[in-house]
């Protein structure tokens, strides 16, 4: 009887937290707007960081670092982290998450998260199935 009510306390315990964990856990949400530092897609597999310069209904027009514009489908661009995080605003994953993260130099690419401890994950890159350990606050979700 000791034991059942044991096991029934601890599974209580356990829902508790892991309600109490996802409910603090919210992805955040920012409009794309003129003047935004975003990740936008280059070419194939590869995106980099832009700067919107316009949007309308269907597209956003944006500049990259070294002058280009171009026009993009809304799901070819996102907030970059130092837009998407701030004040209360957390880095929100789970495993199994796609994600877009800094591969080498000024280019990101789609990877995978793995295992999350604390404020970082491992992730492995698509393309590649390269891995590598990231801080959360520096990825961002997958728009695609």
């Amino acid at each position: 009887m000791k034991r059942s009510i044991l096991c029934i306390l601890v599974a209580a315990v356990a829902v508790s937290i892991s309600t109490l964990s996802w409910a603090a856990c919210k992805k955040p949400s920012v409009e794309i707007k003129p003047g935004m530092k975003v990740i936008a897609a280059i070419a194939g597999p590869n995106w980099g960081v832009s700067k919107v310069e316009s949007v309308d209904k269907k597209t956003i027009n944006v500049k990259d670092a070294d002058g280009g514009l171009g026009s993009l489908g809304k799901k070819d661009v996102v907030p970059h982290p130092s837009v998407l995080y701030h004040g209360d605003v957390k880095p929100c994953f789970n495993t199994g998450d796609k994600v877009l993260a800094k591969a080498q130099g000024s280019t990101w690419r789609i990877a995978t998260i793995g295992k999350i401890d604390g404020d970082k994950a491992d992730i492995t890159f698509v393309m590649d199935k390269s891995k590598k350990t990231v801080k959360l606050d520096t990825i961002v979700p997958a728009p695609r």
